[in-house]
């Protein structure tokens, strides 16, 4: 109501936000999230274009990143929901769950570099043939059961045993 006693025109829509965020906070939200590390997945349709993080990772760790991310390039942080926000809707990252546990040559064969690659080629291809060998046993195991009743030929799938997670990577 205005100071002459009656009421002020309708202001509906017409309110201006003030707490705007600025498109330079938001770019540094988008520019973090594309900084860190994407991880491939062998699970997914091939034509897919969303991108992997890796599974010890999540929002509240990535936010965290970002804080000393903006701490060292003196950046006005955006706020957790902000971030949160950004992740879910304008960025096509997803977090990384593995179906099936991958061996660390695997893991560092198909993640790295040329050179890396180079270098461990002899070791993966052992690696490959020892993998090609164990399944052909099990097959012909599994083939000499079927034929032959005295044979007894167990298979377990030793992937669906709950087993305690770990962050930290092997040594090896």
């Amino acid at each position: 109501m205005g100071s002459t006693g009656t009421v002020g025109a309708d202001r509906c829509g017409k309110a201006c936000k003030n707490s705007k965020l600025s498109d330079s906070i938001k770019q540094s939200v988008r520019d973090h999230i594309n900084l860190i590390e994407t991880v491939k997945s062998h699970y997914c349709r091939k034509n897919t274009s969303k991108q992997f993080l890796h599974p010890t990772l999540n929002i509240s760790k990535m936010y965290g990143l970002y804080l000393e991310y903006c701490e060292q390039n003196n950046i006005q942080p955006a706020t957790e929901s902000i971030y949160r926000i950004i992740f879910n809707t304008e960025l096509n990252f997803s977090f990384f769950i593995p179906k099936k546990d991958l061996y660390d040559i695997c893991n560092k064969y198909d993640g790295g570099t040329t050179e890396e690659r180079n270098e461990m080629e002899e070791e993966y291809q052992l690696h490959r043939k020892n993998k090609d060998i164990g399944r052909d046993l099990k097959n012909a195991d599994k083939q000499t059961a079927k034929q032959n009743r005295e044979f007894c030929a167990a298979v377990f799938d030793l992937e669906q045993i709950l087993l305690p997670k770990s962050n930290v990577g092997s040594s090896s």
